[in-house]
């Protein structure tokens, strides 16, 4: 009959007319326990993006800090063995088949010093966590933190430069203010280590400690065996004249 559903209308006793397949409701198989699991995929989760950023901004910090230390302690290193090394070539202790190869080497080692010594500084600069601007780098006590270790650090920084840029110019000067300038190389010598003594997080440990005595003793060692044969040299040129 018309206005009637699916069914309505029935006799008892008689068997309800199945629904149509589009009334039936759905209705869910029982899963099977025996059917397998999809393995679920191994390795780490990728992280939320506000936690990537974070971890790659704190790993860039550290990155700036690590430099920023392996620089500075390496540079040290670096002037140390310039200045043992333009000893031992002022003694005229090597050969003169290898002084050319020895003077190349000092002025290299120069270069690198110098090298070092910006990235070291830049690696500071860029490090916000340490919080250091370009006035605290360049301009001597504008820095609050340990004025003075800083200040040793930007002394001997210019020291340098002006150290590498008289001997490049060394056809253009004359001798005696090369000299004059290139003797500043003790100031920085001395001026680095009193740097990385006073302003390294590690200056306590016993291996820099030990670096540190190290190279002190052997510069002077060195200076007063160049500063006795200069003397040597002079009284022997002084009394030669009286004897002939």
């Amino acid at each position: 009959m018309v206005g009637r559903g699916v069914g309505e209308g029935c006799v008892r006793g008689r068997r309800r007319a199945r629904p149509v397949a589009g009334d039936r409701p759905r209705r869910h198989r029982p899963r099977d326990p025996r059917q397998r699991r999809r393995a679920a995929p191994r390795g780490p989760r990728p992280l939320p993006a506000t936690r990537r950023r974070l971890g790659s901004r704190r790993v860039t910090q550290e990155l700036w800090w690590y430099t920023a230390r392996a620089s500075g302690l390496v540079a040290w290193v670096v002037v140390t063995a310039s200045v043992v090394w333009g000893l031992l070539l002022s003694a005229r202790t090597l050969r003169p088949s290898r002084a050319a190869w020895a003077l190349d080497l000092h002025r290299y080692l120069g270069v690198l010093a110098i090298v070092l010594t910006a990235l070291h500084v830049v690696a500071i600069a860029f490090d916000e966590w340490i919080g250091f601007d370009w006035d605290d780098l360049l301009v001597p006590y504008a820095s609050a933190w340990r004025p003075a270790a800083v200040v040793w650090g930007i002394i001997a920084m210019y020291l340098l430069v002006a150290v590498e840029v008289t001997s490049l110019m060394i056809r253009w000067i004359s001798r005696a203010l090369w000299h004059a300038i290139h003797l500043l190389g003790f100031v920085v010598f001395g001026a680095v280590t009193a740097h990385g003594l006073m302003a390294g997080t590690d200056a306590d440990e016993p291996v820099m400690v030990a670096f540190a005595l190290g190279a002190v003793g052997l510069v002077g060692f060195l200076l007063v065996l160049r500063v006795s044969q200069a003397a040597r040299r002079r009284i022997t040129s002084e009394t030669r004249p009286a004897a002939a």
